[in-house]
């Protein structure tokens, strides 16, 4: 009786697998690797907004908290450490010749550009 819902359910979890694979894109990994979750929120929140309308509020807010949660452990498993390097590959090592004194890092133009035209300054 359950094999049937059994294999529906290996067959969308294995798309599922296969939809985060497809892609080269880190950020929509990490989408997909979470949609699960959206999944649950809509299905949950809308349950119980159908109940009480406050119910479905603080559980859409519950479910923004776990899908944040799973978007950070990914990120963390699979690209914290690349990201880590990339960053240390950026700064400037002891081996460059030290800033002027009174000098911090360059801003980018479009940095400048953006903090001087902001009004109240």
């Amino acid at each position: 009786m359950l094999k049937p819902f059994g294999v529906a359910f290996f067959v969308l979890c294995m798309v599922w697998f296969g939809a985060i694979l497809i892609t080269t894109d880190p950020q929509e990994r990490i989408d997909r690797a979470c949609t699960p979750v959206l999944l649950a929120d809509r299905a949950m929140s809308s349950s119980m907004q159908l109940i009480n309308e406050s119910w479905g509020v603080s559980t859409h807010n519950a479910f923004e908290d776990v899908h944040f949660g799973c978007r950070f452990v990914v990120w963390r498993v699979f690209y914290e450490q690349d990201w880590n390097k990339a960053q240390a590959a950026s700064l400037p090592s002891a081996t460059h010749e030290p800033t002027p004194q009174g000098q911090g890092p360059r801003l980018p133009a479009s940095a400048v550009r953006r903090i001087a035209s902001s009004p109240g300054q």
